[in-house]
């Protein structure tokens, strides 16, 4: 099973992020993690073959009290998980302070995770794959829904994937996989993403990186920008540090 992903931020921040590998020690696991300067972990795969996807919601339980960063929440599952179920159980362990939606893989299994201070609630796979944008899909939780009220685009984006999903035939297939992702608003909605003419600081959103993780050989591949400028020699190839 693979996992693939864009990653879309402010343009001005196209310099910030990174990858980085982190060696085992003794009671954490070896991973990488395409991440942001400061921030623990966000995108990765730990050697153990459980992989992290990230999409970012927003629920009107959001900065209500304390709670777990999800980035941390993230780092937790790289650097602990062993399988689905160990990273399952951390996630659903924590109280977070603001809602998010990682997808985690295995090489046999994946879910994903609508995390929310109002709760978290665990979506599997359909027809053996999970799509997801950056809205609630669960009834309850989207009872509270913030993020899609404001970027109604969310929606366009769910309805156009699945389709674009359902014409791959080989899950295992990294380049059909990821050409599922070069979309933009002529074909539906905006997966890839560039910012619009005369877009004001804010409101630049750009997909800054394309990412492919293949957790049964412990390799997350990533193109600097969106698909559409990806070719063959354009990607990086990371996997974890060699465990001892």
């Amino acid at each position: 099973m693979l996992g693939a992903q864009t990653w879309d931020w402010h343009r001005e921040l196209a310099g910030s992020w990174y990858v980085t590998a982190h060696a085992e020690t003794s009671d954490r696991l070896p991973f990488v993690t395409l991440t942001e300067y400061g921030v623990p972990a966000k995108i990765g795969v730990n050697a153990a073959g459980v992989a992290v996807l990230l999409n970012i919601l927003g629920h009107k339980a959001d900065g209500e009290g304390e709670g777990v960063p999800v980035h941390a929440l993230c780092r937790r599952v790289l650097d602990t998980a062993a399988d689905l179920d160990e990273a399952l159980e951390i996630v659903r362990s924590a109280r977070v302070s603001a809602s998010s939606c990682p997808t985690v893989l295995e090489p046999e299994g994946a879910a994903a995770l609508e995390v929310s201070p109002a709760g978290v609630v665990s979506r599997p796979p359909e027809a053996g794959f999970v799509v997801h944008t950056n809205h609630f899909t669960d009834e309850r939780l989207a009872e509270g829904e913030e993020r899609g009220r404001a970027e109604p685009d969310t929606y366009d984006r769910y309805r156009l994937l699945p389709e674009r999903v359902s014409a791959v035939t080989n899950p295992s297939d990294r380049d059909a996989l990821v050409d599922v992702l070069d979309a933009h608003p002529a074909s539906g909605a905006g997966v890839c993403c560039h910012p619009p003419a005369g877009a004001v600081l804010g409101e630049r959103w750009q997909t800054l990186a394309t990412v492919v993780i293949d957790p049964n050989d412990r390799v997350m591949w990533v193109h600097r920008g969106g698909r559409c400028t990806a070719r063959p020699t354009g990607w990086q190839r990371f996997s974890p540090p060699a465990m001892r």
